[in-house]
C-alpha cells in the first residue's frame, strides 16, 4: 500500500475487512512534498466517503489516486532509466575515446577517428579534434564528425573550419540530428551558397519536424537524388517516412539507397546523440 494511506488513522470500516490476494508490494516511489500532499489529500477524501457509506464517491476518489500514483510511478521510473542511459553513455564515451587513442597509436587513419568523433561532446573529445586538426587531418571529415553536436563548441569549430576552407557540403552532412535555430539557419545559409542539396538531404537525418519535411519537400522540387533525400530518412519510423520510402521506390530510387536510410549508418550515432539529448531537456 502507497505511504499516504499509512498517514491515515486505521478505521474499522466494512471494505477493510475484505482480506486481498497477496501481492508482492513494492517499494514506495520517492514523491516531491507537493505530490505526497496531493495524494494524501486523495486518500482522505476516499477514506471519508468510504467511513460514511458513499462507496460510489469512495471508489472515485480511490481510482482518482490510483491513476495518479501510476502516472507518477511512470514518470519515475522512465526518470531512473534515463539517468542510468545517461550514466552508461558517458562510461561509454570515455571508453570510446580512449580505444580511438590506441587505435591512432597503432596507425589508424585519423580522418576516420574525425568522422567517430560523431556525437562525443566530452573535453576529451574536443581536446582529440583539435589535436587531429593539427596533424593534418582534413577538414571536411572533422565537419561530419561533428553530426548530433548542438553545443557552443561544435557551432564555434563549424563556423571556423568553414572559414579555413571546409567544404559546404561536409558541414551540411555534419548537421544531423540537429533541429535547433542555428541548425536551420546554417543549412539555409549553406545552401544559398551554393551547398548540394544531396548533402543538405543527407544531413536531415533522424529530423521527424514539420521543418524537416517542409525541406525535404523543397530539395526535392529544387532537384536532389532521391536516394539522397531517403538516406536523409534514417532513424524515422513515422508514416510519413514511410510512405516517402514507398513512393521513391515506386519512382524507380535505387534499393541500396533506401535501406540504408532506414535504421540508418554510421551517421546514426549523431542522430542517436541528439534524441538522447532532446529526452533530457523533456
Amino acid at each position: 500500500m502507497p505511504e499516504q494511506f499509512k498517514k491515515i488513522d486505521n478505521q474499522e470500516l466494512e471494505l477493510s475487512k475484505i482480506k486481498p490476494t497477496k501481492v508482492n508490494i513494492p517499494k514506495p516511489i520517492e514523491l516531491t512534498s507537493q505530490q505526497d500532499e496531493n495524494l494524501l489529500g486523495l486518500a482522505n477524501k476516499a477514506k471519508q466517503a468510504e467511513g460514511q457509506g458513499d462507496l460510489k464517491t469512495a471508489i472515485e476518489f480511490y481510482q482518482e489516486y490510483k491513476d495518479e500514483y501510476l502516472k507518477l510511478k511512470k514518470e519515475s521510473r522512465k526518470e531512473k532509466i534515463h539517468l542510468r542511459e545517461k550514466e552508461d553513455d558517458q562510461e561509454f564515451q570515455k571508453k570510446a575515446i580512449d580505444y580511438m587513442q590506441t587505435l591512432l597509436s597503432q596507425g589508424a587513419d585519423k580522418n576516420y577517428v574525425a568522422i567517430g568523433l560523431a556525437g562525443l561532446d566530452s573535453d576529451k573529445a574536443w581536446e582529440m579534434r583539435e589535436t587531429l586538426l593539427s596533424q593534418g587531418a582534413n577538414k571536411d571529415w572533422v565537419a561530419m564528425g561533428l553530426a548530433g553536436l548542438d553545443s557552443d563548441k561544435a557551432w564555434e569549430m563549424r563556423e571556423t573550419l568553414l572559414s579555413q576552407g571546409a567544404g559546404k557540403d561536409y558541414v551540411a552532412r555534419g548537421l544531423a540530428g540537429l533541429d535547433s535555430d542555428k541548425a536551420w539557419e546554417m543549412r539555409e545559409t549553406l545552401l544559398s551558397q551554393g551547398a548540394n542539396k544531396n548533402y543538405v538531404a543527407e544531413g536531415l537525418s533522424g529530423l521527424d519536424s514539420d521543418k524537416a519535411w517542409e525541406m525535404r519537400e523543397i530539395l526535392l522540387s529544387q532537384g536532389a537524388d532521391k536516394g539522397w533525400v531517403a538516406i536523409g530518412l534514417a532513424g524515422l519510423d513515422s508514416d510519413k517516412a514511410w510512405e516517402m520510402r514507398e513512393t521513391f521506390l515506386s519512382q524507380g530510387a535505387n534499393k541500396d539507397w533506401v535501406a540504408r536510410g532506414i535504421y540508418g549508418d554510421y551517421l546514426m550515432a549523431g542522430v542517436r546523440k541528439a534524441r538522447r539529448d532532446r529526452v533530457e531537456k523533456e
